[in-house]
């Protein structure tokens, strides 16, 4: 195979990953918008309803384990679609490795990952070094926020959130019903 084609077929590899990263990370905020917001829209409303009997609690906590439910599902879909974009971003690192490329092995090195597995090549550490030393206006370049962590505490907060009302409820009967 001559070098040309190998390197278009590359190319045309990371052209597919790099479309199945951004379908999958919008499927991701898509499908957070949709399960989360259902989670915190029956929150809001159990967290302002008086609850008068037993049976009302029940009911309660039937809507709670709905609600954890559904965020437990969303995070289920969400770990297998993170697996399937880490593939796709391995595999354009090492296509980037075949083509000389950096895209994404930039933004791997400024958001604080190990240094991938180039190792020993001095080309490459001349141009980590460079971007180690990369700065504007006397500011080092960091990655963007870790937003999946951030989300990960979200789902910790709505998850926590439901049993507090489910114990706030308990509790409201039976001091006070």
């Amino acid at each position: 195979m001559n070098r040309n084609k190998k390197v278009d077929i590359l190319l045309t590899e990371y052209a597919v990953c790099l479309n199945d990263v951004s379908q999958l990370d919008s499927d991701i905020w898509q499908s957070s918008h949709i399960f989360l917001g259902i989670s915190i829209v029956g929150f809001t409303i159990l967290l302002q309803a008086q609850v008068h009997s037993w049976a009302e609690i029940a009911v309660h906590i039937v809507i709670s384990a709905v609600g954890i439910s559904l965020v437990t599902i969303w995070i289920k879909l969400c770990s297998g679609w993170l697996r399937l974009i880490h593939i796709n971003l391995y595999r354009m690192r090492e296509i980037e490795e075949e083509l000389d490329m950096w895209r994404e092995r930039l933004i791997y090195h400024l958001e604080g990952f190990k240094i991938p597995r180039e190792g020993s090549n001095s080309k490459y550490k001349k141009r980590l070094k460079l971007l180690r030393n990369l700065s504007l206006d006397g500011v080092v370049i960091k990655g963007p926020p870790e937003t999946r962590k951030i989300l990960k505490y979200v789902v910790y907060l709505i998850v926590y959130g439901w049993i507090a009302l489910i114990i706030k409820q308990v509790a409201f009967l039976i001091f006070y019903g």
